[in-house]
């Protein structure tokens, strides 16, 4: 078994890390573009989400040279948490076309955190059929989080669609 004291789990660890601040700087990227499109977003949504995209992916390959670190990603996804929610009260308080993808993308976000917290950060002990990355209910649950987002993503691009 692999252990987190053993080369074979750091070298996982850092592919996941790696992974993640890949797939955090093009998600975050997007969603900062997105809330930049729409007239509604309150400029202090825009500064939050810029914040969150530019540290995201810049703490957690920094985390690789230096781990201790990576506790400091629960900044950058504050501010993402916090941005993102500015723009989802927006959305629903002018009515606006994209309010259900903001809302999709928020409760993405939202989980996103919880398992952070969770599963990384162990802030509540972890059960041992989800210890293992790869376990399929930590699959399953990892997999919530990318639909919610992803979904949430698609519906706020198709409202902007020829608005853009």
């Amino acid at each position: 078994m692999k252990t987190p004291a053993s080369p074979a789990y750091a070298s996982r660890l850092e592919d996941r890390v790696r992974r993640l601040a890949l797939v955090s700087a093009v998600a975050l990227g997007v969603i900062w573009w997105l809330a930049h499109a729409s007239d509604s977003t309150p400029a202090a949504a825009r500064a939050l989400l810029a914040a969150g995209w530019i540290t995201m992916p810049s703490l957690l390959s920094l985390s690789l040279r230096l781990p201790a670190l990576r506790i400091g990603v629960a900044l950058p996804a504050t501010f993402v948490t916090a941005g993102v929610l500015l723009v989802t009260e927006a959305a629903l308080r002018t009515g606006a076309a994209a309010a259900p993808g903001w809302l999709l993308l928020t409760a993405g976000i939202v989980l996103g955190d919880f398992l952070g917290c969770w599963l990384w950060f162990r802030l509540l002990p972890v059960p041992r059929r989800l210890e293992d990355p790869h376990a399929p209910l930590r699959l399953l649950a990892v997999g919530a989080h990318v639909g919610l987002v992803t979904l949430g993503i698609l519906i706020v691009a198709a409202s902007h669609a020829g608005t853009v």
